[in-house]
């Protein structure tokens, strides 16, 4: 069934990618871009098998994490009232015709403030590396080859970093309030060399996510559940009903 579904969906694409080459199908999107790309180096194209690969990866990498993520995001929101009716505020104040996509979610700090917010009390990686080079860590010798995993959760809840670590505040990261972060103690994207080449990407779904669903929409925490992080190298939800209702 894997196999089958998994076919199905390279043919989709294929005929799509077809479709706008034959140009029956035009717009500055996703695919109209990578198309159109060229490499400055090489002044050459992307093959059609990576711009199929592209396309693919755009439609899995971008969900596995996010659609936890915005889980997350709604779920605190409603938890705190006022937090959402900031954001809410300032989504209607700074998102109108006039505004372009890219200048909207560009001018929403305090919502942006709050997205960082989630990602601190909700990342959803376990972070895992391995080592390169014999070393010693709080008195352990770890020796090369050794595979080393930490959690993302457990570094953003530290009280000596974070203070009041399990209250949702997004002023908390305010230049003016907040000193600087040690490098390595917020990494809901991974760090360093193979930090997530999709973290834009991730920023522009859930500014997006929000200025479309919040406006119109508000989402009730259905009553009798306990909401706690489940899962292993992705922290979901372990069960999270809501209600929908409409603004």
């Amino acid at each position: 069934r894997f196999n089958r579904a998994l076919g199905d969906l390279h043919r989709i694409i294929g005929r799509i990618i077809q479709h706008r080459l034959d140009g029956q199908q035009a717009g500055e999107d996703l695919l109209g871009t990578l198309l159109t790309a060229v490499d400055p180096e090489t002044g050459r194209q992307l093959s059609l098998e990576q711009v199929h690969d592209e396309v693919i990866s755009t439609l899995l990498a971008g969900i596995v994490t996010t659609a936890p993520t915005m889980a997350w995001l709604f779920y605190e929101l409603e938890r705190c009232p006022a937090v959402q009716d900031r954001v809410l505020n300032e989504i209607r104040s700074v998102c109108n015709e006039s505004t372009s996509p890219g200048e909207a979610l560009g001018r929403l700090d305090y919502t942006g403030r709050t997205v960082r917010e989630i990602l601190r009390l909700h990342p959803i990686l376990m972070v895992i590396r391995r080592v390169t080079q014999s070393f010693e860590l709080s008195g352990v010798t770890l020796p090369a080859g050794t595979n080393l995993g930490y959690s993302p959760q457990a570094l953003h809840r530290d009280p000596d970093i974070f203070p009041d670590p399990a209250r949702l505040d997004p002023d908390r990261w305010l230049p003016e309030r907040t000193p600087p972060v040690p490098v390595g103690a917020f990494t809901p994207f991974g760090e360093g060399l193979h930090r997530c080449i999709g973290e834009h990407f991730a920023w522009a779904e859930l500014l997006t996510a929000l200025v479309v669903v919040l406006p119109r929409w508000r989402l009730r925490l259905a009553p009798g559940q306990t909401v706690r992080a489940t899962g292993g190298g992705h922290l979901r939800p372990s069960t999270l009903r809501m209600i929908v209702q409409a603004r």
